[in-house]
């Protein structure tokens, strides 16, 4: 990983600020075994043709003391010096190998192989998987917003260049971080060092 909306449109139901990090254990489970231990799976469902439309060009997210974010133009998303995947103008996302991660679909939803729900996507904010609320939010003057699992919020950084059409495109890529921070945190502990710049 229906909310019904278009590109552009934010994720329809409110925002609340309560126990949005916690994932379901099904679909927690589905993405570990997929990013982490490499089992057989097929693409999300219309790989081939693509979802949602989206504007890939140059952005960058500062984080402080972290290593900065940058969406190149040609899609390959980098952490410092390190390419961790992929992003295409038809919603598509691929891992540093260039195999299928996730789908973002006209509806918001991301689906990832076997169609492994990955959370939903909107314009300025994002949910987890199987959660009705965002767990981050990125605000049309770049700010990065996380809520911790008592539902407090975080500075998280700014985004720069992502105006306009690609305001989704940076919400992806927060989003994308989230789950890899998620995935690695819940396979080996608090103490891996890919954090995003704060207490999650």
């Amino acid at each position: 990983m229906a909310w019904k909306f278009g590109a552009g449109q934010e994720i329809v139901v409110p925002l609340r600020q309560t126990g949005t990090m916690a994932l379901m254990p099904r679909a927690a489970l589905g993405l570990l075994c997929f990013a982490l231990v490499g089992c057989s799976s097929t693409p999300p469902p219309r790989w081939e043709t693509g979802g949602t439309r989206m504007m890939v060009a140059r952005a960058y997210w500062e984080r402080g003391e972290h290593d900065l974010i940058e969406i190149r133009d040609d899609g390959h998303v980098y952490e410092g010096e390190d390419m961790v995947f992929t992003i295409d103008s038809v919603g598509r996302v691929v891992d540093s190998d260039y195999a299928p991660f996730a789908l973002l679909y006209d509806d918001g939803r991301l689906l990832g192989p076997d169609e492994t729900e990955l959370g939903r996507v909107g314009l300025y904010n994002a949910s987890p998987p199987e959660q009705r609320y965002a767990w981050v939010t990125v605000g049309p003057d770049g700010r990065v917003t996380f809520f911790d699992e008592d539902g407090e919020q975080h500075f998280g950084g700014t985004w720069r260049g992502c105006g306009g059409p690609m305001a989704r495109t940076c919400t992806l890529v927060t989003h994308a971080f989230m789950l890899r921070v998620f995935l690695a945190r819940r396979h080996s502990g608090p103490s891996l060092g890919v954090g995003i710049g704060i207490g999650l």
